[in-house]
This record gives structure tokens, C-alpha cells and sequence, in this order.
């Protein structure tokens, strides 16, 4: 079973300028998240030796629909957004997030499949993601990796984050 989330959000009537932009892993205001485009949260999830999972929350805070249409990172030689459960298929070319929404990514939903890490992943705790979206948008983040599944976060736009338990 496929399990996408996406949760609308009301807020105040902004406009998108497109732009080349860079988010961090910087506090986030979630319960009055800015009217812009961004990565609220980034973490790559170390399965095996080289086997890894990416989780993204991405907050469209602007009025016009964001197309995720690839995902690029320095650190690893292959990423692929992926899409269903126990079944991996590929997943479509592209993935829309409406305005005042937020695309969250989950294991059992849209997730990246990271491989042919550029340096030993038990050597590293962060790792450069590259989001490209159809309007020419990028946004580059620095993903926090994790080495257990009960470390990642568990995000619920309007409240305080948590662990995964």
C-alpha cells in the first residue's frame, strides 16, 4: 500500500519569486511555518554497509504548486526518489506538492534510495542533498544521517517534533 502525505495548511497569500536557494537544518518554526519553499526536514537513513533511505519533509508555503522532479547529492553516486512499500517500484518523474501543503517522506511512501556512498558511510554524519524542481528551483540541504530507524524524526506540521518510536 502506497502512503503519501500531504497535509494543506492555511496561511496568509504570499508570491514564490523562483530562485536558487540552499536550506539548512536550522530551527523551524512549524506552527507558523514561512510563506517560501523549504526542506524542513533531511536525514538519510544508513540500512547496510552501503544500502541507504532518505526522509524529506518539504513545506510549500507559497500559493502555486512545487514539482520535485529529482534529487542529487555529492555524497552518494546514485539517488533515486522511490515510491510504495515492500514492493519497491519506481516512482513517477514527478512529484507535486500543492501550495500550503507539505510532501512528507516515509518508508512505507515516497522515499529516496541513496546508493555508492562517495565516502564510507560510518565515517560520515552528514551529507549534501540537491532538490531540483520544475520551475528551475534548487534547494540544497545538509541531511543528517542516522543509523537506526527509531532515530529518525517523527514530523506533524503544527507541532513539536519527535523521535520515531
Amino acid at each position: 500500500m502506497m502512503k503519501t502525505v500531504f497535509r494543506p495548511v492555511a496561511l496568509a497569500v504570499t508570491i514564490l519569486v523562483p530562485q536558487t536557494g540552499a536550506s539548512t537544518a536550522a530551527t523551524v518554526d512549524h506552527i507558523n511555518p514561512p510563506a517560501r519553499l523549504m526542506v524542513e526536514h533531511a536525514e538519510i537513513l544508513i540500512l547496510d554497509g552501503a544500502a541507504s533511505e532518505g526522509y524529506l519533509t518539504i513545506w510549500n508555503g507559497t500559493m502555486t504548486q512545487a514539482n520535485l522532479i529529482s534529487v542529487r547529492s555529492d555524497g552518494f553516486g546514485k539517488v533515486r526518489i522511490r515510491q510504495g512499500g515492500t514492493k519497491v517500484a519506481p516512482a513517477k518523474d514527478i512529484f507535486p506538492i500543492p501550495g500550503h501543503a507539505e510532501l512528507k517522506m516515509t518508508e512505507d511512501g515516497i522515499r529516496l534510495e541513496l546508493a555508492g556512498p562517495s565516502v564510507p558511510v560510518s565515517q560520515a554524519d552528514r551529507s549534501d542533498l540537491t532538490l531540483v524542481f520544475g520551475n528551475g528551483l534548487t534547494l540544497t540541504v545538509d541531511a543528517t544521517i542516522v543509523r537506526s530507524r527509531d532515530l529518525l524524526t517523527d514530523h506533524h506540521h503544527g507541532e513539536e517534533d519527535q523521535l520515531i518510536d
